[in-house]
Protein backbone atom coordinates (compact mmCIF):
# COMPACT_ATOMS: atom_id res chain seq x y z
CA UNK A 1 0.00 0.00 0.00
CA UNK A 2 1.56 3.35 -1.05
CA UNK A 3 -0.48 7.06 -1.16
CA UNK A 4 0.28 9.33 -4.46
CA UNK A 5 -1.27 12.27 -4.81
CA UNK A 6 -3.75 11.88 -1.78
CA UNK A 7 -4.93 8.69 -3.22
CA UNK A 8 -4.29 4.89 -2.15
CA UNK A 9 -2.94 2.23 -4.50
CA UNK A 10 -3.00 -1.33 -2.96
CA UNK A 11 -1.45 -4.14 -5.25
CA UNK A 12 -2.63 -7.47 -4.17
CA UNK A 13 -0.72 -10.54 -5.55
CA UNK A 14 -2.84 -13.69 -6.59
CA UNK A 15 -2.04 -16.35 -4.58
CA UNK A 16 0.06 -19.49 -5.34
CA UNK A 17 2.14 -17.39 -8.54
CA UNK A 18 4.84 -19.86 -8.71
CA UNK A 19 2.85 -23.45 -8.80
CA UNK A 20 0.68 -20.97 -11.29
CA UNK A 21 3.40 -20.66 -13.67
CA UNK A 22 4.78 -24.28 -13.70
CA UNK A 23 1.01 -25.48 -14.05
CA UNK A 24 -0.03 -22.73 -17.25
CA UNK A 25 2.57 -24.56 -19.51
CA UNK A 26 1.27 -28.31 -18.62
CA UNK A 27 -2.47 -27.31 -18.64
CA UNK A 28 -1.57 -25.52 -22.48
CA UNK A 29 -0.40 -29.18 -23.37
CA UNK A 30 -3.26 -31.13 -21.71
CA UNK A 31 -5.57 -29.11 -23.91
CA UNK A 32 -3.74 -29.02 -26.89
CA UNK A 33 -3.22 -32.38 -26.80
CA UNK A 34 -6.91 -33.07 -25.97
CA UNK A 35 -8.23 -31.31 -29.31
CA UNK A 36 -5.33 -33.24 -31.15
CA UNK A 37 -6.80 -36.10 -29.86
CA UNK A 38 -10.86 -35.34 -31.08
CA UNK A 39 -9.45 -33.78 -34.26
CA UNK A 40 -7.65 -37.69 -34.99
CA UNK A 41 -10.09 -39.31 -33.75
CA UNK A 42 -13.00 -37.64 -35.62
CA UNK A 43 -12.37 -39.97 -38.93
CA UNK A 44 -12.25 -42.91 -37.48
CA UNK A 45 -15.18 -42.62 -35.52
CA UNK A 46 -17.60 -40.99 -38.45
CA UNK A 47 -16.31 -44.11 -40.67
CA UNK A 48 -17.30 -47.12 -38.17
CA UNK A 49 -20.93 -45.77 -37.90
CA UNK A 50 -23.60 -46.51 -40.03
CA UNK A 51 -25.97 -43.77 -41.77
CA UNK A 52 -28.31 -43.74 -38.16
CA UNK A 53 -26.16 -43.29 -36.30
CA UNK A 54 -23.95 -40.58 -37.09
CA UNK A 55 -25.88 -37.64 -35.93
CA UNK A 56 -25.49 -39.53 -32.29
CA UNK A 57 -22.33 -39.27 -33.07
CA UNK A 58 -21.60 -36.06 -34.14
CA UNK A 59 -24.09 -34.66 -31.55
CA UNK A 60 -21.53 -36.23 -28.69
CA UNK A 61 -18.63 -35.14 -30.57
CA UNK A 62 -20.03 -31.55 -30.47
CA UNK A 63 -21.14 -31.63 -26.70
CA UNK A 64 -17.85 -33.30 -25.58
CA UNK A 65 -15.72 -30.39 -27.56
CA UNK A 66 -17.85 -27.49 -26.10
CA UNK A 67 -17.40 -28.79 -22.84
CA UNK A 68 -13.67 -29.37 -23.48
CA UNK A 69 -13.16 -25.50 -24.86
CA UNK A 70 -14.99 -24.04 -22.19
CA UNK A 71 -13.33 -25.78 -19.60
CA UNK A 72 -10.23 -24.94 -20.96
CA UNK A 73 -10.66 -21.28 -21.67
CA UNK A 74 -11.71 -21.29 -18.12
CA UNK A 75 -9.07 -22.81 -16.67
CA UNK A 76 -6.59 -20.98 -18.96
CA UNK A 77 -7.85 -17.88 -17.79
CA UNK A 78 -7.26 -19.27 -14.30
CA UNK A 79 -3.75 -20.20 -14.01
CA UNK A 80 -3.04 -16.71 -16.69
CA UNK A 81 -4.62 -14.52 -13.68
CA UNK A 82 -2.23 -16.11 -11.08
CA UNK A 83 0.79 -16.54 -13.34
CA UNK A 84 0.97 -12.84 -14.00
CA UNK A 85 -2.32 -10.98 -12.98
CA UNK A 86 -2.25 -8.89 -10.29
CA UNK A 87 -5.86 -7.09 -8.40
CA UNK A 88 -5.30 -3.10 -7.68
CA UNK A 89 -7.04 -1.05 -5.64
CA UNK A 90 -7.11 2.75 -6.10
CA UNK A 91 -8.94 4.81 -3.21
CA UNK A 92 -9.27 8.22 -4.12
CA UNK A 93 -11.40 10.70 -2.07
CA UNK A 94 -14.68 10.15 -4.47
CA UNK A 95 -14.46 6.37 -5.57
CA UNK A 96 -12.64 3.41 -5.01
CA UNK A 97 -11.62 1.54 -8.20
CA UNK A 98 -10.69 -2.26 -8.55
CA UNK A 99 -8.70 -3.07 -11.38
CA UNK A 100 -8.00 -6.97 -12.30
CA UNK A 101 -5.10 -6.90 -14.87
CA UNK A 102 -3.63 -10.08 -16.32
CA UNK A 103 -2.07 -10.20 -20.24
CA UNK A 104 -4.91 -10.46 -22.73
CA UNK A 105 -7.96 -9.16 -20.02
CA UNK A 106 -8.54 -6.44 -17.93
CA UNK A 107 -11.21 -5.57 -15.67
CA UNK A 108 -12.39 -2.38 -13.89
CA UNK A 109 -15.02 -1.79 -11.54
CA UNK A 110 -15.84 1.50 -9.93
CA UNK A 111 -17.73 2.41 -6.71
CA UNK A 112 -18.82 5.51 -5.24
CA UNK A 113 -17.12 6.19 -2.02
CA UNK A 114 -20.22 7.67 -0.42
CA UNK A 115 -22.28 4.48 -0.85
CA UNK A 116 -19.51 1.94 0.03
CA UNK A 117 -20.05 1.08 4.01
CA UNK A 118 -18.68 -1.37 6.53
CA UNK A 119 -15.08 -1.98 5.25
CA UNK A 120 -13.89 -4.78 7.15
CA UNK A 121 -11.88 -8.09 7.45
CA UNK A 122 -13.74 -11.01 6.05
CA UNK A 123 -12.26 -13.33 8.61
CA UNK A 124 -12.00 -17.31 8.05
CA UNK A 125 -11.27 -20.39 10.46
CA UNK A 126 -9.27 -22.30 8.53
CA UNK A 127 -5.30 -21.53 8.44
CA UNK A 128 -4.22 -19.44 5.43
CA UNK A 129 -2.90 -22.13 3.56
CA UNK A 130 -5.49 -24.61 3.60
CA UNK A 131 -8.41 -21.38 3.12
CA UNK A 132 -6.48 -20.42 0.30
CA UNK A 133 -5.98 -23.50 -1.50
CA UNK A 134 -8.87 -26.01 -0.47
CA UNK A 135 -11.90 -24.28 0.97
CA UNK A 136 -12.08 -20.79 -0.61
CA UNK A 137 -9.40 -20.28 -2.98
CA UNK A 138 -9.89 -16.00 -2.89
CA UNK A 139 -9.96 -16.21 -7.02
CA UNK A 140 -11.60 -19.83 -6.72
CA UNK A 141 -14.50 -19.31 -8.20
CA UNK A 142 -14.32 -15.61 -9.27
CA UNK A 143 -13.36 -16.19 -13.06
CA UNK A 144 -16.01 -13.41 -14.26
CA UNK A 145 -15.68 -10.74 -11.41
CA UNK A 146 -14.02 -9.32 -8.41
CA UNK A 147 -15.56 -10.80 -5.59
CA UNK A 148 -12.74 -13.12 -3.96
CA UNK A 149 -10.65 -11.67 -1.23
CA UNK A 150 -10.77 -10.91 2.49
CA UNK A 151 -11.39 -7.32 2.95
CA UNK A 152 -14.91 -7.32 2.10
CA UNK A 153 -17.41 -3.71 1.88
CA UNK A 154 -21.63 -3.46 1.12
CA UNK A 155 -21.73 -1.45 -2.01
CA UNK A 156 -25.71 -0.39 -2.73
CA UNK A 157 -26.79 -3.50 -1.13
CA UNK A 158 -24.47 -6.44 -2.09
CA UNK A 159 -21.37 -7.31 -0.49
CA UNK A 160 -17.49 -6.76 -2.48
CA UNK A 161 -14.93 -8.93 -1.52
CA UNK A 162 -10.97 -7.54 -2.56
CA UNK A 163 -7.64 -8.74 -1.48
CA UNK A 164 -7.21 -12.68 -2.32
CA UNK A 165 -3.62 -12.76 -1.90
CA UNK A 166 -3.08 -11.55 1.65
CA UNK A 167 -4.16 -13.70 4.60
CA UNK A 168 -6.10 -12.06 7.94
CA UNK A 169 -4.20 -10.34 9.15
CA UNK A 170 -2.61 -8.26 6.79
CA UNK A 171 -5.95 -7.35 5.62
CA UNK A 172 -6.58 -6.46 9.41
CA UNK A 173 -3.84 -4.32 9.57
CA UNK A 174 -4.88 -2.52 5.91
CA UNK A 175 -8.30 -2.01 6.51
CA UNK A 176 -7.34 -0.03 9.68
CA UNK A 177 -5.31 2.21 7.71
CA UNK A 178 -7.52 3.02 5.04
CA UNK A 179 -10.26 3.62 7.63
CA UNK A 180 -7.52 5.82 9.22
CA UNK A 181 -7.52 7.67 6.04
CA UNK A 182 -11.29 7.44 5.22
CA UNK A 183 -13.21 7.29 8.10
CA UNK A 184 -16.50 6.91 6.61
CA UNK A 185 -15.34 3.97 5.00
CA UNK A 186 -15.60 2.00 8.64
CA UNK A 187 -18.66 2.88 9.98
CA UNK A 188 -21.92 1.32 8.94
CA UNK A 189 -24.40 4.26 8.27
CA UNK A 190 -27.67 2.98 7.71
Amino acid sequence: MYELDGNIRIVFPPPWRWPSRVGLPLWLGIFIFGLVAIARGLPGALANTTSTEIVSVITSLLFFLSLWLTLGALGLYRFLFNAAGRELVVIDTARLTLRREMPLFTRVRTYQLSDIRNLRVRWSVLPFWVDRWVANSRYAFDLLGLTGGVIAFDYRGRKVRVGGGIDDTEAQQLVARIVRRFPSLGTTNE
